[in-house]
């Protein structure tokens, strides 16, 4: 059985960092969905493979996803046959299609830092008994995404928690 481990604090070394998988779920804010997309393809280490799955969004989620892949063709886009209401489903799904050993589950409107993925693998890389890591995330309310925006932190303190008890905390957020 395939084995994922999922990036989620920061860190570095000097190792080579392996393949990323990033899935990305998506229903009508392609808008939002383009400029996450961009953030990954600015990244300093870039994701082997990019997965949207999309919904059945009703605007134009589809076209754009094609337009991106002109520039980027490890872009998958994958289109639900029906509406899933349950958000879990769906990451569920991502997981299964990733072909690469880290995945990173974003959703349509994330800004990600340049270095963020190079952090992360570097982490993962430099521990191979992690099986996951997780960074604060800051609450950003413009669009364009913009770095500089003052916004409130969102601290968590995971160490000494189990497996279910940071999952079930992550899921409230």
């Amino acid at each position: 059985m395939k084995k994922n481990r999922f990036l989620l604090a920061c860190g570095y070394n000097d190792t080579i960092m392996a393949q990323v998988t990033v899935g990305i779920t998506t229903y009508n804010r392609s808008e939002f969905l383009k400029a996450t997309l961009e953030c990954f393809l600015a990244q300093t280490n870039v994701p082997d493979e990019i997965i949207v799955y999309e919904n059945c969004s009703t605007d134009n989620t589809a076209q754009m996803v094609k337009k991106m892949q002109e520039r980027a063709p490890f872009i998958q886009y994958v289109r639900s046959v029906h509406h899933e209401q349950k958000y879990l489903t769906n990451v569920s799904r991502l997981i299964r299609k990733a072909r690469y050993p880290y995945f990173l589950y974003a959703q349509d409107d994330d800004w990600w830092h340049p270095e963020f993925l190079e952090k992360l693998t570097r982490t993962l890389d430099g521990n191979p008994d992690y099986g996951a890591i997780m960074c604060w995330f800051r609450d950003h309310r413009t669009f364009p995404f913009s770095p500089n925006e003052p916004e409130t932190v969102y601290k968590h303190h995971y160490t000494n928690l189990p497996h279910r008890k940071v999952y079930a905390d992550m899921m409230r957020m």
